[in-house]
């Protein structure tokens, strides 16, 4: 199962990496911009491979991964906060612990699926994410939402949650239980919970008047900008899963 999960992985970031292409293709991208581009695909290539190799490698990496996003997210937020709010340390606590609490859905179910259900909610997150914004540079026009996040299009949206939900049914080793549109179902949820969360946070984000948490991860930002999507994504996750059990 491992290598097929790694396989799938594989996959799915060089068909991404032929969408880049064609998209700079398309746009005539400077050089210094697609660097850019390609810097962040090379980060993102090491986030999602170390995080589902480590948790592959021990079921105790996954409170770990969810740990060191509360707490580097909730410094990015503690001083993204500071200035504006009168009291942000006591909003800081409230954000994590409903961060927490999402994040804790992951452990709702019993161990023995704690690993799958991790890498599975974290990929589909990852597919939707990455995804959404390969395509929408490759084909969108229609602004999403524009005063919120102008980089999200109407067609990066539907073709992201075309990929994953073709995504959630290739990963279909890691529920078993669980029947082809069954999956394609799950993936949708899962993506449109994950836009959702992104763009909760691009809210925040504007609001603040910043265009990232932190400069921690290369081409991505703080915590917060990475994992925003998969704080929402989880309990969706399990809900859904839920549902489509009953």
């Amino acid at each position: 199962m491992i290598s097929h999960v790694f396989l799938i992985i594989a996959a799915l970031f060089a068909f991404g990496a032929i969408l880049i292409v064609a998209a700079h293709r398309r746009a005539h991208t400077d050089g210094v911009s697609a660097r850019k581009d390609w810097i962040k695909y090379a980060v993102y290539i090491v986030i999602v491979n170390g995080c589902i190799g480590l948790v592959f490698w021990s079921v105790t990496a996954i409170p770990v991964i969810l740990a060191a996003i509360l707490i580097a997210g909730g410094r990015e937020l503690r001083r993204s906060l500071g200035g504006h709010v009168r009291n942000p340390n006591t909003l800081t606590i409230l954000a994590t612990i409903l961060m927490a609490l999402c994040l804790g859905h992951l452990f709702l179910g019993p161990e023995i699926i704690w690993q799958t259900g991790f890498v599975l909610a974290f990929l589909l997150t990852c597919v939707t994410d990455a995804f959404s914004q390969l395509w929408g540079k490759l084909l969108g026009s229609v602004k999403l939402c524009p005063t919120i996040s102008p980089g999200k299009t109407v067609e990066g949206l539907v073709c992201g949650l075309a990929t994953v939900s073709l995504g959630a049914c290739l990963l279909a080793d890691l529920a078993p239980h669980m029947s082809s549109k069954s999956l394609a179902v799950l993936g949708v949820a899962v993506g449109c919970a994950a836009t959702t969360g992104d763009l909760a946070f691009s809210i925040i984000k504007r609001w603040l008047r910043i265009k990232d948490f932190s400069t921690v991860i290369p081409g991505h930002g703080g915590v917060l900008d990475r994992f925003d999507s998969f704080i929402l994504a989880v309990p969706t996750f399990y809900w859904t899963q839920k549902l489509l059990d009953n």
